[in-house]
């Protein structure tokens, strides 16, 4: 049964802050590419650094062509533009996952990274909700939603100290399967909104049936 989630500490949150202009947005992308390049603290980026200065590439020539007016130009950079952010999140969410690791050092990993950090306030209580699924070792979680377009992380642990990336959901809820009956197993999740990364909800606690 769910037990009183604890209060987790103030931490920091790696943020995007793309600017509105798409010459300031493909200045800011290799920026980013070239700090996290060489850089010890992110030995295996997802997306690979080598996929998104392709990308970036990409979309410089799809704007170019736009800015000439070819015709149909402009969807394309558009699509292109878009691969490029995708990158970006993506590339947001793993230093994210590396600074989580590395709380003591999680400010110099963020801006390392290009990154803008920002400090996420410590929830006073979970807004996680956590019950047994419809068969043995399964488990449904479902969290507060945050509005507008936004993306769900999910991670579970058998200890709170190693956690485990659940499937990433548009909608804030997910089912877990393959859990082993009666072992206490811990939940939490956090959304993916426009302007970054939401913090983590503190972590609830259920035991699998």
């Amino acid at each position: 049964m769910a037990t009183k989630p604890k209060t987790i500490i103030k931490h920091l949150l790696a943020v995007l802050k793309m600017p509105k202009r798409i010459a300031d947005k493909i200045t800011h992308a290799q920026n980013i590419v070239s700090m996290m390049k060489g850089n010890a603290y992110f030995p295996t980026p997802t997306p690979a650094l080598t996929t998104v200065d392709a990308d970036i590439a990409t979309l410089v020539l799809a704007e170019s062509a736009a800015k000439s007016k070819t015709s149909g130009a402009a969807p394309k950079r558009d699509v292109a533009l878009e691969v490029v952010l995708r990158d970006l999140h993506g590339l947001t969410l793993y230093v994210q996952s590396i600074a989580d690791q590395n709380s003591d050092k999680a400010k110099e990993i963020i801006e390392g990274a290009g990154l803008a950090v920002k400090k996420a306030s410590p929830r006073a209580k979970s807004d996680l909700t956590v019950k047994s699924g419809p068969v043995s070792g399964t488990v449904l979680l479902v969290a507060r939603g945050a509005g507008g377009r936004s993306a769900h992380n999910w991670q579970m642990s058998k200890d709170q100290t190693v956690w485990i990336d659940l499937p990433t959901t548009l909608i804030a809820k997910t089912e877990v399967t393959g859990l082993t009956y009666g072992t206490t197993m811990y939940f939490r999740q956090r959304a993916v909104i426009s302007s970054g990364l939401e913090a983590w909800t503190n972590a609830v606690s259920f035991l699998v049936k």
